[in-house]
């Protein structure tokens, strides 16, 4: 099974979040704390398993429910849609097979393999929390799965089988119960034959029973009376136990107070404030002999350090002159670099010399290589050039153009004679008649206005054809106008007016003949024959009108054939103009508009070759008279070449280089020239700075030696001006000698000050500490002096201490006792003899009372059973039951008895075998999980764990390291252990998924407690897992998802930030 996608409308933070997935590999959900992770997988439980009534999400609250939807896929290709929602505390739920139908969770869970939500959320879904809980491994629900899976029922818990019929087997027969049915029928059965066997005389019965009914009264009236009388002695007794006990411990009391009454009586707060006293008197003291014996050190320290020498007094200018060692390093490495320069100058010089040749420098002469030299030659060169350039490109643009005179003369000769062999063929083609028919077009010039006149008949004959198509239709609209107008609707006018006029006269004679001479019957009559009149009147004139209008259609009618005749005639006039008859069709149309385009296209050409040879002409003029020009300016190119050339020779000599040198080259000699002038001043240079260095280097030698001698150091000889290595290593020994002797001398002085500063410190302090011990020792003798007890010293006062806090406890505790035995005693009297009272006896009396109580509620249970079962008897009399209905309810009994038993019997069988091949499976191939959760974990732990033993003659779990010694879980640390459960689980995975059982694994940062090598390990076994399930990992930590990216990298990140998550929707939910 494969998680498609999800929304979530709301559910806890999350709300209107909806996201697909892909249906396979390793998608990491990284997000920080508090950003929704664990809420996500509560949402995934619930949405696949339902909300669980027992263990509530604290994910979201009850007063605003959740809902959310989810997309699942299989391996058969099928898609499922679940739909959850929680109003309150009721849930709503919609399964969507595939195909629309909508079924219940029985089919969603066979369809998931019989997966519980106990096994998904311990085996595939689970966090931190979950991994750490070893003994969810061995819940028999797991164990029920993996036997499910492993004997291939798909779809059946075989835990909650083996739990329903346990359960059945307990409705029906329990050991010791009572409410299993079995249990009843057999109560019942025994209570039928008691009756059985009591049904006798039944008035003696009932004497009997009434008789012992009211024993049972006297009897409880009697113990009653007892109860109540032992229950007082006891409260007595229990009273004289709790005097008796405050008296001994208020003389254990009164005894040691005896010993310290005559100690004065002092606040504990005095106590606690002396005690802190003496505790900073031993403080101070520890403090002032420490600091004395500080002092002491510093002395002896003092002393050991010597005073300060000639090498102190000198110290500024020694540093001075050692500051300077660093300059003549400089000017040693500066001499060094000049030497080098100086070498490679000699080099260079000696290449150039050669570059230049001894021609030119044995003459002794150098050339002027001034700037205004150098231009004049760059550009008597450059002239030179650019004479030579307009030299080659007045040829060429010569040559080029007599090319295009060449080619223009024999293009136009071409035309000429072309057009004039085919223009007369042109001409007479186009002349003739499309089709055969009509007129012929004329020759020549004219044949361009023949086609536009033969166009424009053409089109005037279709004009008029479509006019004569209008006037047709017209005349059609009119000849209907004509044929409406002759139907006209004046005799239904003027039968409309006189149906309900004659209505009217006829009533007014029914009104006459009947006597009715009213007004009403007159006034109809007189309407009627208005109405009559009126519409006579008004059909005569809508017949006049309806004449009028035939007329005005008929001379229009007229008018409309006339004209289409018109049309007629004119149409045929032009048809015999164009095509020779008076017939014609749109075919005919057709043929001379084709026969009209390929005169005209054949006509432009003919003019278009004309116009071309014209061009041409003109072309060839204007080529010859641009070759002529062109020559001239070659001549005129050529002059001043020469010219340029003689101006370049003479600067050549002048400079007394050779003639034959180009510009470059010139340019090279005068910069080779220039450059060894420069370089033999750099030489000199050079060789003067070498001169100066030495010397300043000898100088601070000098002195640096006269301020050894002065210190009294022993110094080597100088060494030679020359010779560099030497002076460095001179300079080395005696700077590196003096700098050590002077470093030793500012460490002696800086430590000699910082004695006598710190000796000076000690000393303060000293006295401060004595100081303060001798204030303390003060103030606490004064505290003892007010107590008014004669005490001498410290350890004294820690006696006395004890006995005086011993003293005002005692008080409290004599007070206590003493108020407790006023308040229970009854009178002084009592309070006399209580020493004289019996501990022991008291208790062998209360002991006493209990034996008797506990035999009066014997009795009481006694009496209450008798009471019932007479009770029940009398009630049995009353009803008057007979021994048949007990004979037949006990036949009915023991039916149903055995009815139940056989069902029973059945269970018990049911789950006896169910167990005995659960047992066997389980010890069959539980070697198979424990192989594959040992390959995980030799994998998690880098090969120090080879593999996990689980021992049948014990229930415990071992780890097997290299060398074959075993560790129990107790003995590894929490990282290991974390591990070998992530290895069992695994294994459990693998196992179930080789059955079929695979359903999306959520994992909530369980290698949080790996170390670093182990946790890329884990990471990589889990990127092999997704490679067969989809597995989802939430984590809060970038190296986790780093390790993953490196494991693969086809892994999923998907950041929680891009989700938007909604706001809190209550303030009880929790977040991830």
């Amino acid at each position: 099974m494969r998680i498609l996608g999800w929304r979530v409308d709301r559910y806890g933070r999350w709300h209107d979040l909806e996201r697909t997935v892909a249906p396979s590999g390793l998608i990491v959900l990284f997000g920080l704390n508090e950003a929704g992770k664990t809420t996500w997988l509560h949402f995934i439980r619930a949405m696949l398993f339902g909300e669980s009534r027992k263990d509530k999400s604290p994910y979201w609250s009850p007063e605003v429910g959740w809902s959310g939807r989810l997309d699942v896929g299989f391996a058969d290709g099928q898609q499922w849609r679940l739909e959850r929602r929680v109003e309150g505390r009721r849930e709503y739920s919609r399964i969507v097979a595939p195909g629309g139908a909508q079924v219940d969770e029985e089919t969603w869970n066979r369809r998931m393999g019989g997966l519980s939500r106990f096994v998904y959320d311990q085996i595939f879904a689970f966090g931190l929390g979950e991994l750490e809980r070893f003994e969810s491994l061995a819940d028999p629900r797991v164990a029920g799965q993996l036997y499910s899976a492993g004997a291939g029922l798909r779809g059946t818990d075989l835990a909650a089988a083996e739990q329903r019929l346990v359960q059945a087997m307990e409705k029906r027969y329990k050991s010791r119960g009572k409410n299993p049915v079995i249990n009843q029928l057999q109560t019942a059965l025994q209570e039928c034959e008691r009756q059985i066997r009591l049904l006798g005389d039944p008035a003696a019965e009932y004497a009997e029973v009434t008789a012992a009914l009211a024993q049972c009264d006297d009897e409880e009236a009697e113990i009653a009376g007892r109860r109540k009388e032992v229950r007082s002695r006891r409260r007595r007794l229990l009273r004289l136990k709790q005097l008796r006990e405050i008296f001994d411990a208020w003389e254990t009391t009164e005894s040691s107070w005896a010993e310290v009454c005559d100690l004065p009586d002092v606040d504990p707060e005095e106590l606690a404030r002396l005690d802190r006293a003496l505790e900073r008197v031993a403080e101070l003291r520890l403090e002032a002999a420490r600091a004395a014996k500080e002092r002491d050190a510093l002395d002896a320290e003092l002393r050991s350090v010597p005073e300060p020498g000639p090498l102190w007094r000198e110290r500024d200018r020694i540093a001075t002159v050692l500051e300077a060692r660093g300059l003549e390093a400089g000017r040693r490495e500066e001499r060094i670099r000049v030497r080098s320069e100086l070498a490679s100058l000699a080099v260079e010089e000696r290449d150039w010399v050669q570059r230049l040749g001894p021609e030119l420098v044995g003459k002794g002469v150098e050339p002027d290589t001034s700037i205004a030299a150098r231009e004049q030659g760059s550009e008597l060169w450059r002239a030179l050039e650019q004479a030579e350039v307009a030299l080659r490109d007045r040829r060429a643009t010569v040559e080029r153009e007599v090319q295009v005179l060449e080619r223009i003369r024999q293009e136009r000769v071409e035309l000429e004679v072309e057009a004039k062999s085919r223009e007369g063929d042109e001409v007479s083609s186009s002349g003739a008649a499309a089709n055969g028919s009509g007129p012929a077009l004329t020759e020549g010039k004219s044949l361009e206005g023949d086609i536009r006149s033969r166009r424009a008949k053409v089109r005037e004959l279709l004009e008029t054809r479509r006019q004569r198509a209008e006037k047709e239709a017209r005349l059609e609209s009119t000849l209907e106008a004509i044929r409406s107008a002759s139907n006209s609707q004046a005799g239904l006018e003027r039968w409309a007016w006189a149906v309900p006029a004659a209505v009217l006269v006829l009533v007014a004679l029914v009104g006459g003949m009947f006597g009715a001479h009213s007004v009403l019957v007159w006034g109809a009559a007189i309407v009627g024959a208005a109405m009559a009149v009126w519409g006579v009147s008004r059909g005569r004139r809508a017949e006049r009108d309806a004449k009028a209008r035939r007329e005005a259609w008929e001379r229009r009618k007229s008018e409309i054939e006339s004209h289409i005749r018109d049309l007629t005639e004119r149409e045929a006039r032009t048809a015999e103009s164009l095509f020779g008859r008076a017939d014609w069709s749109e075919r005919d149309i057709e043929d001379i508009e084709r026969a009209l385009d390929d005169a005209a296209r054949r006509m432009a050409l003919v003019e278009e070759k004309r116009a071309r040879i014209e061009q041409l002409r003109r072309d060839e003029e204007r080529a010859r008279r641009t070759v002529e020009m062109e020559q001239k300016k070659l001549q005129e190119s050529e002059d001043q070449l020469v010219r340029t050339r003689e101006s370049w020779e003479s600067w050549l000599a002048a400079q007394g280089l050779p003639r034959e040198l180009s510009w470059p080259q010139a340019s090279a000699a005068l910069d080779a020239f220039d450059h060894l002038r420069r370089l033999r001043g750099q030489m000199a240079e050079r060789r003067r700075r070498e001169a100066e260095l030495a010397d300043q280097g000898q100088r601070w030698r000098r002195q640096l030696a006269e301020l050894c001698a002065q210190c009294g150091l022993p110094i080597p000889s100088l060494p030679e001006n020359e010779d560099l290595g030497a002076q460095a290593d001179w300079d080395a020994r005696v700077c590196g000698s003096l700098r050590a002797a002077l470093d030793d001398e500012i460490r002696r002085v800086q430590r000699r000050d910082r004695l006598r500063d710190e000796r000076k410190k000690a000393v303060g302090v000293v006295e401060q500490a004595f100081d303060r011990l001798a204030a303390a020792q003060g103030e606490l003798q004064r505290g003892w002096a007010d107590l008014g007890i004669s005490i001498t010293g410290e350890e004294e006062w820690r006696k006395i201490r004890t006995e005086l806090r011993r003293r005002r406890e005692l008080r409290d505790t004599r007070r206590a006792l003493e108020e407790q035995l006023h308040r229970l005693a009854g009178d002084e009297r009592e309070l006399a003899e209580v020493a004289h009272w019996d501990l022991v006896a008291i208790e062998d009396e209360l002991t006493e009372l209990d034996r008797m109580e506990e035999e009066l509620d014997r009795k009481t249970r006694d009496i209450g059973a008798r009471r019932a079962e007479n009770t029940a008897r009398l009630k049995e009399l009353e009803e008057g039951r007979s021994l048949s209905h007990w004979l037949q309810l006990r036949e009915d009994l023991i039916a149903r008895l055995r009815r139940e038993v056989q069902e029973w019997a059945v269970d018990a069988l049911a789950l006896h075998l169910l167990r005995r091949t659960k047992e066997r499976y389980e010890r069959e191939r539980q070697p198979a999980v424990i192989r594959r959760a040992s390959t995980a974990f030799a994998a998690l732990t880098g090969g120090r764990y080879r593999r996990i033993v689980v021992p049948l003659e014990e229930e415990a779990w071992y780890a097997e390291d290299v060398t074959g010694h075993r560790w129990p879980l107790p003995g590894l640390s929490r990282g290991t252990t974390e591990q070998m459960y992530l290895a069992i689980r695994l294994g459990l995975i693998d196992d179930l998924r080789e059955r079929g059982v695979v359903p999306p694994v959520v994992m909530d940062d369980i290698l949080v407690n790996f170390d670093p090598v182990r946790r890329r390990q884990g990471a990589a076994l889990l990127v092999r897992l997704a490679e067969d399930v989809q597995l989802f990992y939430l984590t809060c930590h970038p190296e986790v998802v780093e390790d993953f990216q490196r494991a693969s990298s086809q892994v999923e990140v998907v950041d929680l930030k891009g989700w938007d998550p909604g706001v809190q929707v209550s303030g009880e939910v929790r977040h991830g």
